[in-house]
């Protein structure tokens, strides 16, 4: 059974932090948190019904002493 039914307003929260990464390795990351963001990479399973997809809201992202910050826009 899903924890959110489709239409729910729902924000979750995920964190990610890597210690002793290569340059590439950070590259990678950046790859992950996209196909997350876009919805292309499911978390669990039975993403054919539309299960554990997720779609970005907002991001922040640090690195070494520069930080960035993502926001989806809002729809027109």
């Amino acid at each position: 059974m899903p924890l959110w039914s489709k239409g729910n307003d729902e924000a979750l929260n995920v964190k990610i932090k890597i210690e002793k990464y290569e340059p590439w390795e950070a590259g990678l990351m950046m790859q992950v948190l996209k196909d997350l963001w876009c919805g292309d990479l499911a978390i669990g399973g039975e993403k054919n019904v539309g299960r554990g997809v997720l779609q970005g809201l907002s991001a922040a992202i640090k690195w070494k002493i520069k930080s960035f910050r993502l926001k989806k826009k809002k729809e027109i």
